[in-house]
């Protein structure tokens, strides 16, 4: 729910300092994460040890659902916290390609492809405004000026 919370407030930087919670367990060769992060833990594989993976698919490179099954595929990406991030994710039986830059000037640029033609409702950060777009092959790009 913290995630979804500081997503709604748009205040989704703070994953980035949770994040240092599942890297910590590294040091003590963990591969999943344990209920309470400590190296004599006794329970270490916990379902939610992959819900950094669910963010970055779903928040950060903001592929989602538009419809059921994918029909349609919302790419709404998220870059506060981060100045570039790349990607690919399942969408139903097709597979996304997302990538996105912020610059110094804060001119924020994203490219999106598809395996298989499809429909994306693109909504680009900073605006509530959508585009319907088709997708494939062909790397998709679009930009815009953040105010931050």
């Amino acid at each position: 729910y913290l995630f979804r919370a500081w997503e709604k407030a748009e205040t989704y930087e703070f994953f980035w300092e949770k994040l240092e919670d599942w890297k910590s367990v590294l040091k003590w060769n963990f591969t999943t994460f344990p209920e309470v992060p400590s190296e004599n833990t006794r329970s270490d594989c916990h379902a939610w040890s992959s819900s950094p993976l669910y963010e970055f698919i779903a928040s950060v490179l903001g592929i989602r659902p538009a419809e059921p099954g994918f029909g349609k595929i919302l790419i709404k990406p998220n870059p506060f916290g981060i100045k570039k991030a790349s990607g690919k994710a399942p969408a139903g039986d097709n597979l996304v390609h997302v990538c996105f830059e912020l610059d110094q000037q804060d001119r924020f640029s994203l490219e999106i492809s598809s395996e298989k033609p499809t429909t994306a409702i693109i909504e680009l950060p900073g605006t509530s405004k959508k585009q319907e777009i088709r997708i494939g092959r062909k790397r998709v790009k679009l930009s815009t000026t953040l105010k931050i």
